[in-house]
Protein backbone atom coordinates (compact mmCIF):
# COMPACT_ATOMS: atom_id res chain seq x y z
CA UNK A 1 0.00 0.00 0.00
CA UNK A 2 2.82 2.79 0.79
CA UNK A 3 4.61 1.58 -2.70
CA UNK A 4 1.54 2.56 -4.49
CA UNK A 5 0.93 6.12 -2.40
CA UNK A 6 4.08 6.65 -3.24
CA UNK A 7 3.72 5.95 -6.89
CA UNK A 8 1.07 7.71 -6.95
CA UNK A 9 2.62 11.27 -5.30
CA UNK A 10 5.58 10.70 -7.89
CA UNK A 11 2.72 10.46 -11.04
CA UNK A 12 1.21 13.76 -9.60
CA UNK A 13 4.03 15.25 -9.09
CA UNK A 14 5.35 14.65 -12.32
CA UNK A 15 2.02 15.94 -13.89
CA UNK A 16 1.84 18.95 -11.82
CA UNK A 17 5.56 19.62 -13.14
CA UNK A 18 5.50 18.38 -16.38
CA UNK A 19 6.52 21.24 -18.84
CA UNK A 20 7.70 21.96 -22.42
CA UNK A 21 11.36 23.37 -23.13
CA UNK A 22 11.53 26.38 -25.29
CA UNK A 23 14.52 26.98 -27.55
CA UNK A 24 16.04 29.36 -25.03
CA UNK A 25 16.18 27.26 -22.26
CA UNK A 26 13.12 28.48 -20.42
CA UNK A 27 10.23 26.44 -19.83
CA UNK A 28 6.08 26.92 -19.91
CA UNK A 29 3.80 24.39 -17.86
CA UNK A 30 2.03 21.67 -20.01
CA UNK A 31 -1.33 23.07 -18.21
CA UNK A 32 -1.09 26.72 -19.70
CA UNK A 33 -0.66 25.14 -23.84
CA UNK A 34 -3.59 24.84 -25.40
CA UNK A 35 -1.53 23.70 -28.52
CA UNK A 36 2.22 23.13 -29.43
CA UNK A 37 2.95 22.59 -33.24
CA UNK A 38 6.56 21.36 -34.67
CA UNK A 39 8.25 21.98 -37.69
CA UNK A 40 7.63 18.82 -40.02
CA UNK A 41 9.90 16.26 -39.36
CA UNK A 42 10.93 15.49 -42.35
CA UNK A 43 13.22 18.77 -42.39
CA UNK A 44 14.93 17.61 -39.25
CA UNK A 45 15.10 14.29 -38.73
CA UNK A 46 17.42 13.92 -35.66
CA UNK A 47 15.27 16.60 -33.68
CA UNK A 48 11.62 17.69 -33.17
CA UNK A 49 11.87 21.55 -33.34
CA UNK A 50 9.16 24.20 -31.85
CA UNK A 51 6.90 26.09 -34.38
CA UNK A 52 4.41 27.69 -32.25
CA UNK A 53 3.03 27.40 -29.04
CA UNK A 54 -0.78 28.67 -28.20
CA UNK A 55 -1.61 29.29 -24.64
CA UNK A 56 -5.07 29.00 -23.26
CA UNK A 57 -7.64 31.47 -23.00
CA UNK A 58 -7.21 34.15 -20.47
CA UNK A 59 -3.40 32.52 -20.09
CA UNK A 60 -0.36 34.28 -20.36
CA UNK A 61 3.16 34.04 -19.63
CA UNK A 62 6.83 35.87 -19.21
CA UNK A 63 9.16 34.64 -22.17
CA UNK A 64 12.60 36.60 -23.13
CA UNK A 65 12.40 38.01 -26.44
CA UNK A 66 14.81 39.92 -28.58
CA UNK A 67 12.79 42.57 -27.46
CA UNK A 68 13.20 41.62 -23.84
CA UNK A 69 10.99 39.96 -21.40
CA UNK A 70 7.45 39.84 -22.51
CA UNK A 71 4.21 38.74 -21.28
CA UNK A 72 2.87 37.18 -24.30
CA UNK A 73 -0.38 34.36 -25.12
CA UNK A 74 1.61 32.51 -28.15
CA UNK A 75 4.97 32.71 -29.29
CA UNK A 76 6.22 31.40 -33.06
CA UNK A 77 9.79 30.48 -33.54
CA UNK A 78 12.19 30.22 -36.94
CA UNK A 79 13.45 26.68 -37.83
CA UNK A 80 16.92 28.39 -36.52
CA UNK A 81 15.35 28.75 -32.89
CA UNK A 82 15.22 32.16 -32.54
CA UNK A 83 11.43 33.74 -31.91
CA UNK A 84 9.56 35.23 -35.19
CA UNK A 85 6.74 35.92 -33.11
CA UNK A 86 4.36 36.65 -30.35
CA UNK A 87 0.93 37.89 -29.55
CA UNK A 88 1.11 40.19 -26.35
CA UNK A 89 -1.26 39.46 -23.23
CA UNK A 90 -1.69 43.49 -23.50
CA UNK A 91 -0.06 46.12 -25.11
CA UNK A 92 3.35 47.02 -23.87
CA UNK A 93 5.66 49.85 -24.99
CA UNK A 94 8.79 48.43 -26.76
CA UNK A 95 11.94 49.84 -28.38
CA UNK A 96 11.85 49.75 -32.27
CA UNK A 97 14.44 51.03 -34.85
CA UNK A 98 11.47 53.80 -35.13
CA UNK A 99 11.85 54.76 -31.20
CA UNK A 100 9.30 53.15 -28.18
CA UNK A 101 6.20 51.96 -29.44
CA UNK A 102 3.27 50.70 -27.90
CA UNK A 103 2.38 47.11 -29.49
CA UNK A 104 0.63 44.11 -29.37
CA UNK A 105 1.91 42.13 -31.98
CA UNK A 106 5.84 41.58 -32.73
CA UNK A 107 7.65 40.01 -35.28
CA UNK A 108 11.22 39.58 -35.57
CA UNK A 109 13.23 38.37 -38.27
CA UNK A 110 15.84 35.18 -37.63
CA UNK A 111 18.55 37.17 -36.78
CA UNK A 112 17.00 38.91 -33.64
CA UNK A 113 16.09 42.40 -34.90
CA UNK A 114 12.46 43.32 -35.50
CA UNK A 115 10.54 42.57 -38.46
CA UNK A 116 6.78 43.78 -37.78
CA UNK A 117 5.06 45.53 -35.39
CA UNK A 118 1.33 46.08 -35.21
CA UNK A 119 0.11 49.55 -33.01
CA UNK A 120 -1.90 49.06 -29.82
CA UNK A 121 -3.47 52.25 -31.33
CA UNK A 122 -2.43 54.95 -34.02
CA UNK A 123 0.97 56.69 -33.39
CA UNK A 124 3.08 59.02 -34.79
CA UNK A 125 5.97 57.61 -36.19
CA UNK A 126 9.07 58.77 -37.68
CA UNK A 127 9.33 57.34 -41.52
CA UNK A 128 11.47 58.22 -44.58
CA UNK A 129 8.57 60.36 -45.29
CA UNK A 130 8.48 62.35 -41.95
CA UNK A 131 5.74 61.28 -39.21
CA UNK A 132 2.87 59.69 -40.59
CA UNK A 133 0.15 58.09 -38.00
CA UNK A 134 0.67 54.64 -38.01
CA UNK A 135 -0.96 51.41 -36.94
CA UNK A 136 1.31 49.14 -38.78
CA UNK A 137 5.29 49.19 -39.70
CA UNK A 138 7.46 46.84 -41.59
CA UNK A 139 12.14 47.17 -41.08
CA UNK A 140 14.11 45.14 -42.90
CA UNK A 141 16.50 43.45 -41.24
CA UNK A 142 19.22 46.82 -40.85
CA UNK A 143 16.06 48.52 -39.21
CA UNK A 144 15.29 50.38 -41.96
CA UNK A 145 11.10 50.94 -42.29
CA UNK A 146 10.08 49.08 -45.40
CA UNK A 147 6.58 49.66 -45.24
CA UNK A 148 3.64 51.06 -43.53
CA UNK A 149 0.03 50.80 -42.65
CA UNK A 150 -1.85 54.61 -42.27
CA UNK A 151 -4.48 54.88 -39.73
CA UNK A 152 -5.97 57.47 -41.74
CA UNK A 153 -5.31 58.98 -45.25
CA UNK A 154 -2.73 61.19 -45.24
CA UNK A 155 -0.61 63.56 -47.75
CA UNK A 156 2.83 63.08 -47.70
CA UNK A 157 5.35 64.24 -49.73
CA UNK A 158 7.37 62.34 -52.94
CA UNK A 159 9.19 63.03 -55.83
CA UNK A 160 6.31 63.52 -57.78
CA UNK A 161 4.68 66.13 -55.20
CA UNK A 162 2.70 66.16 -52.47
CA UNK A 163 -0.14 63.15 -52.41
CA UNK A 164 -2.97 61.93 -50.72
CA UNK A 165 -2.38 58.12 -49.61
CA UNK A 166 -4.77 55.59 -48.86
CA UNK A 167 -5.05 53.78 -45.49
CA UNK A 168 -5.93 50.28 -46.76
CA UNK A 169 -3.78 47.64 -46.10
CA UNK A 170 0.10 48.72 -46.60
CA UNK A 171 -0.11 51.24 -48.89
CA UNK A 172 3.74 52.87 -48.64
CA UNK A 173 6.88 51.28 -49.09
CA UNK A 174 10.14 52.66 -48.93
CA UNK A 175 13.91 51.50 -50.97
CA UNK A 176 16.77 50.62 -48.49
CA UNK A 177 18.46 53.84 -48.99
CA UNK A 178 14.98 55.65 -47.54
CA UNK A 179 13.26 56.56 -51.36
CA UNK A 180 9.63 55.93 -51.23
CA UNK A 181 9.10 53.04 -53.94
CA UNK A 182 5.53 52.62 -54.25
CA UNK A 183 1.98 54.17 -52.27
CA UNK A 184 -1.20 54.05 -53.29
CA UNK A 185 -3.32 57.02 -53.65
CA UNK A 186 -6.98 57.18 -52.03
CA UNK A 187 -8.51 58.80 -55.21
CA UNK A 188 -7.54 60.15 -58.79
CA UNK A 189 -5.25 62.82 -58.34
CA UNK A 190 -3.32 65.11 -61.01
CA UNK A 191 0.61 64.26 -60.76
CA UNK A 192 3.60 64.94 -62.48
CA UNK A 193 5.28 62.01 -64.60
CA UNK A 194 8.19 61.91 -67.06
CA UNK A 195 5.57 62.38 -69.60
CA UNK A 196 3.75 65.46 -68.25
CA UNK A 197 0.78 66.12 -65.55
CA UNK A 198 -1.54 63.08 -65.62
CA UNK A 199 -4.57 62.08 -63.51
CA UNK A 200 -3.79 58.60 -62.02
CA UNK A 201 -5.43 56.39 -59.13
CA UNK A 202 -4.33 53.51 -57.18
CA UNK A 203 -0.55 52.77 -56.97
CA UNK A 204 2.32 54.64 -57.66
CA UNK A 205 5.84 53.33 -57.89
CA UNK A 206 9.20 55.11 -58.52
CA UNK A 207 12.74 53.88 -59.42
CA UNK A 208 15.39 54.00 -56.76
CA UNK A 209 17.11 57.13 -57.97
CA UNK A 210 13.42 59.19 -58.08
CA UNK A 211 11.91 58.65 -61.60
CA UNK A 212 8.60 57.63 -62.03
CA UNK A 213 8.31 53.72 -62.60
CA UNK A 214 4.92 53.04 -63.13
CA UNK A 215 1.23 54.27 -62.72
CA UNK A 216 -2.21 53.83 -63.76
CA UNK A 217 -4.63 56.11 -65.25
CA UNK A 218 -7.54 57.37 -64.14
CA UNK A 219 -8.97 57.78 -67.46
CA UNK A 220 -7.75 57.49 -71.00
CA UNK A 221 -5.73 60.58 -71.87
CA UNK A 222 -3.54 61.79 -74.50
CA UNK A 223 0.37 61.31 -73.67
CA UNK A 224 3.31 62.31 -75.46
CA UNK A 225 5.79 59.22 -76.50
CA UNK A 226 8.87 59.16 -78.93
CA UNK A 227 6.71 57.79 -81.20
CA UNK A 228 4.16 60.56 -81.10
CA UNK A 229 0.86 61.70 -79.25
CA UNK A 230 -0.62 58.65 -78.26
CA UNK A 231 -4.30 58.22 -76.51
CA UNK A 232 -3.50 55.41 -73.42
CA UNK A 233 -5.14 54.08 -70.71
CA UNK A 234 -4.45 51.74 -67.60
CA UNK A 235 -0.68 51.26 -67.08
CA UNK A 236 2.30 53.25 -67.82
CA UNK A 237 5.55 52.80 -67.13
CA UNK A 238 9.36 54.42 -67.63
CA UNK A 239 13.01 53.20 -67.53
CA UNK A 240 15.37 55.16 -65.19
CA UNK A 241 16.20 57.37 -67.62
CA UNK A 242 12.57 59.02 -68.13
CA UNK A 243 11.98 57.35 -71.31
CA UNK A 244 8.62 54.78 -71.86
CA UNK A 245 9.05 51.89 -71.39
CA UNK A 246 5.37 50.21 -71.63
CA UNK A 247 1.78 51.53 -72.24
CA UNK A 248 -1.36 50.50 -73.19
CA UNK A 249 -3.21 51.93 -76.20
CA UNK A 250 -7.23 53.53 -75.33
CA UNK A 251 -7.82 52.41 -79.31
CA UNK A 252 -7.15 51.28 -82.50
CA UNK A 253 -3.53 53.19 -83.46
CA UNK A 254 -0.92 53.38 -86.40
CA UNK A 255 2.34 53.27 -84.88
CA UNK A 256 5.33 52.93 -87.62
CA UNK A 257 3.09 51.86 -90.18
CA UNK A 258 1.62 49.14 -88.09
CA UNK A 259 -1.90 48.89 -86.66
CA UNK A 260 -2.13 48.12 -83.13
CA UNK A 261 -6.16 47.28 -81.64
CA UNK A 262 -7.33 48.92 -78.54
CA UNK A 263 -5.83 47.54 -75.66
CA UNK A 264 -2.58 46.63 -76.92
CA UNK A 265 0.50 47.19 -75.08
CA UNK A 266 3.74 48.51 -76.65
CA UNK A 267 6.90 49.87 -75.72
CA UNK A 268 10.14 51.85 -76.35
CA UNK A 269 13.45 50.67 -75.22
CA UNK A 270 16.08 52.61 -73.14
CA UNK A 271 17.42 54.53 -76.68
CA UNK A 272 13.28 55.40 -76.98
CA UNK A 273 13.01 53.33 -80.14
CA UNK A 274 9.83 51.91 -81.05
CA UNK A 275 10.17 47.85 -80.03
CA UNK A 276 5.96 47.49 -80.85
CA UNK A 277 3.64 44.77 -79.07
CA UNK A 278 5.15 44.05 -75.64
CA UNK A 279 3.84 41.82 -72.98
CA UNK A 280 4.84 42.56 -68.79
CA UNK A 281 7.23 39.94 -67.50
CA UNK A 282 6.95 39.97 -63.91
CA UNK A 283 9.63 38.24 -62.46
CA UNK A 284 12.42 41.00 -64.63
CA UNK A 285 10.00 43.43 -63.73
CA UNK A 286 9.66 44.97 -67.28
CA UNK A 287 8.23 45.05 -70.52
CA UNK A 288 9.56 42.58 -73.18
CA UNK A 289 8.91 42.23 -76.88
CA UNK A 290 6.22 39.95 -77.61
CA UNK A 291 7.89 38.55 -80.77
CA UNK A 292 11.96 38.53 -78.84
CA UNK A 293 13.31 35.50 -79.58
Amino acid sequence: MKQLIAYSLIMILSITVSAITLPNGESINDELIKETRFFPSERFLSVRLLMNIQLKNNVSVAVTTPSGELRVTSIFWHDNGMISRCELAAPQKIKTPSGKLYVTSIFWHDNGTISRCELAAPQQVKTPSGKLLLIGVFWNARGMIKKCQLAKPQEIDTPSGSLTVNDQYYSIFWYDNGMIKKCELIEPQRVKTPSGSLILRNYISWHNNGVMNSCWLAEPQRVKTPSGSLILKHALSWYRNSVISGCCLSQKTVIKGKTFNEGSYVGMNKNAQFIGAVNYNYETERYEPINKK
